[in-house]
Protein backbone atom coordinates (compact mmCIF):
# COMPACT_ATOMS: atom_id res chain seq x y z
CA UNK A 1 0.00 0.00 0.00
CA UNK A 2 2.81 2.40 0.80
CA UNK A 3 4.52 1.88 -2.56
CA UNK A 4 1.24 2.45 -4.38
CA UNK A 5 0.57 5.57 -2.32
CA UNK A 6 3.96 7.00 -3.19
CA UNK A 7 3.48 6.07 -6.84
CA UNK A 8 0.04 7.73 -6.91
CA UNK A 9 1.31 10.91 -5.26
CA UNK A 10 4.19 11.24 -7.71
CA UNK A 11 1.88 10.46 -10.63
CA UNK A 12 -0.68 13.07 -9.56
CA UNK A 13 1.95 15.76 -9.34
CA UNK A 14 3.82 14.55 -12.43
CA UNK A 15 7.14 14.41 -10.57
CA UNK A 16 9.83 11.73 -10.45
CA UNK A 17 7.86 9.59 -12.89
CA UNK A 18 10.69 7.08 -13.26
CA UNK A 19 10.60 6.49 -9.50
CA UNK A 20 6.79 6.42 -9.56
CA UNK A 21 6.88 3.68 -12.18
CA UNK A 22 9.39 1.70 -10.13
CA UNK A 23 7.14 2.01 -7.07
CA UNK A 24 4.09 0.90 -9.05
CA UNK A 25 5.93 -2.04 -10.56
CA UNK A 26 7.11 -3.15 -7.11
CA UNK A 27 3.59 -2.80 -5.70
CA UNK A 28 2.21 -4.76 -8.66
CA UNK A 29 4.67 -7.60 -8.04
CA UNK A 30 3.37 -7.81 -4.47
CA UNK A 31 -0.31 -7.49 -5.33
CA UNK A 32 -1.15 -8.50 -8.89
CA UNK A 33 -4.91 -8.24 -8.32
CA UNK A 34 -4.94 -4.63 -7.11
CA UNK A 35 -7.03 -2.31 -9.26
CA UNK A 36 -5.59 0.63 -7.34
CA UNK A 37 -2.01 -0.25 -8.29
CA UNK A 38 -2.97 -0.69 -11.94
CA UNK A 39 -4.82 2.64 -11.88
CA UNK A 40 -1.75 4.39 -10.42
CA UNK A 41 0.57 2.80 -12.96
CA UNK A 42 -1.85 3.73 -15.73
CA UNK A 43 -1.54 7.38 -14.73
CA UNK A 44 2.25 7.21 -14.60
CA UNK A 45 2.37 5.68 -18.06
CA UNK A 46 -0.12 8.26 -19.34
CA UNK A 47 2.12 11.05 -18.09
CA UNK A 48 5.17 9.33 -19.64
CA UNK A 49 3.41 9.19 -23.01
CA UNK A 50 3.22 5.38 -23.11
CA UNK A 51 -0.44 5.40 -24.11
CA UNK A 52 -0.74 1.74 -25.13
CA UNK A 53 0.59 0.54 -21.77
CA UNK A 54 -1.51 3.10 -19.93
CA UNK A 55 -4.72 1.95 -21.61
CA UNK A 56 -3.79 -1.68 -20.92
CA UNK A 57 -3.31 -0.92 -17.20
CA UNK A 58 -6.64 0.90 -17.07
CA UNK A 59 -8.35 -1.97 -18.93
CA UNK A 60 -7.15 -4.41 -16.28
CA UNK A 61 -8.01 -2.03 -13.42
CA UNK A 62 -11.56 -1.71 -14.77
CA UNK A 63 -11.85 -5.47 -15.13
CA UNK A 64 -11.05 -5.76 -11.42
CA UNK A 65 -13.02 -2.68 -10.30
CA UNK A 66 -15.59 -1.82 -13.00
CA UNK A 67 -16.93 1.34 -11.34
CA UNK A 68 -13.69 3.28 -10.93
CA UNK A 69 -14.21 6.82 -12.19
CA UNK A 70 -10.47 7.57 -12.18
CA UNK A 71 -9.72 4.48 -14.27
CA UNK A 72 -12.39 5.42 -16.80
CA UNK A 73 -11.09 8.98 -16.92
CA UNK A 74 -7.45 7.95 -17.34
CA UNK A 75 -8.30 5.34 -19.97
CA UNK A 76 -10.35 7.95 -21.81
CA UNK A 77 -7.39 10.34 -21.86
CA UNK A 78 -5.09 7.57 -23.07
CA UNK A 79 -7.50 6.70 -25.87
CA UNK A 80 -7.86 10.35 -26.85
CA UNK A 81 -4.09 10.69 -27.07
CA UNK A 82 -3.98 7.58 -29.23
CA UNK A 83 -6.44 9.25 -31.61
CA UNK A 84 -9.43 7.17 -30.51
CA UNK A 85 -11.80 10.13 -30.09
CA UNK A 86 -15.14 8.35 -29.80
CA UNK A 87 -13.86 5.69 -27.41
CA UNK A 88 -12.01 8.25 -25.30
CA UNK A 89 -15.01 10.55 -24.99
CA UNK A 90 -17.17 7.55 -24.07
CA UNK A 91 -14.82 6.64 -21.20
CA UNK A 92 -14.70 10.24 -19.98
CA UNK A 93 -18.51 10.35 -20.05
CA UNK A 94 -18.61 7.14 -18.00
CA UNK A 95 -16.18 8.64 -15.48
CA UNK A 96 -18.26 11.80 -15.22
CA UNK A 97 -21.44 9.78 -14.69
CA UNK A 98 -19.77 7.97 -11.79
CA UNK A 99 -18.12 11.08 -10.32
CA UNK A 100 -19.50 14.35 -11.73
CA UNK A 101 -16.58 16.55 -10.59
CA UNK A 102 -13.79 14.30 -11.82
CA UNK A 103 -12.71 16.56 -14.70
CA UNK A 104 -12.31 19.49 -12.32
CA UNK A 105 -10.42 17.34 -9.80
CA UNK A 106 -8.09 16.00 -12.50
CA UNK A 107 -7.51 19.45 -13.99
CA UNK A 108 -6.11 20.60 -10.63
CA UNK A 109 -3.25 18.17 -11.22
CA UNK A 110 -2.77 19.07 -14.86
CA UNK A 111 -4.60 15.97 -16.06
CA UNK A 112 -6.90 17.04 -18.87
CA UNK A 113 -7.76 16.16 -22.48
Amino acid sequence: MAMNGRCWARALWGNELDKALADCNAAHRLSRKSAEVLDSRGLVRLRLGDFDASVADYDEALRLQPRSAWSFYGRGLGKLRKGMSIEGQSDIAAATALQPGIADDARKYGIAP
